[in-house]
């Protein structure tokens, strides 16, 4: 295990993440890193009988970052054009809302936090005058507008679908063209008003 060690040293010097077993060692890391890394392995005669897979890390995660953003609004608009503007962008005919207790719709939005899916642990603690997300339970519903925020939902997938169209073409060149990729035209929220 003193090779598991020396690997774990370098996650004070670099971005290096490392996942290790009895006999397998999974290690995410910069290019910088490689040369320090293939100088351990060869140093240590216990390698050998460590099956390791090395991965080149593309972009470093930023420390404290997630998958929810927040952002203060340059020119802000009242929750009634926020909801407007969602609706035309996600393609959709209703989205469900909570006005922040006292709130009315047009009152002005500064700040919005923002997580695709279900984002409530996301966006739970970040202080904001609009949540966006696509789903929440009702209590966190009611926690956010007594916390002076209000709440737009948009149903859980509906708010992951249209980064689609930004995901293709991006997949399509890291695939180095070789595999086409395409947007189903059949899928949908499984669950619909009625």
């Amino acid at each position: 295990m003193a090779l598991v060690e020396s690997f774990t040293a370098l996650l004070d010097q670099s971005q290096t993440f490392i996942k290790s077993s009895e006999k397998q060692m999974e290690v995410l890391c910069t290019e910088g890193t490689v040369p320090t890394i293939i100088n351990l392995i060869t140093d240590n005669e216990n390698a050998s009988a460590l099956q390791l897979t090395l991965t080149k890390l593309e972009k470093v995660p930023i420390v404290g970052h997630g998958m929810g953003r927040k952002c203060k609004i340059v020119q802000p608009m009242t929750i009634e054009e926020a909801i407007n503007r969602i609706k035309s962008h996600l393609g959709l005919p209703y989205v469900r809302l909570a006005l922040a207790h006292g709130a009315k719709l047009d009152n002005l939005v500064k700040s919005v936090a923002a997580c695709a899916g279900s984002g409530s642990s996301v966006l739970r603690g970040n202080s904001a005058d609009l949540w966006l997300t696509g789903e929440m339970s009702h209590h966190e519903v009611l926690d956010a507008i007594h916390q002076g925020t209000t709440v737009i939902l948009t149903d859980h997938s509906n708010s992951e679908r249209n980064f689609l169209k930004t995901l293709q073409p991006r997949l399509y060149s890291a695939l180095d063209q070789k595999v086409q990729v395409l947007i189903s035209e059949k899928d949908r929220d499984p669950l619909e008003v009625v």
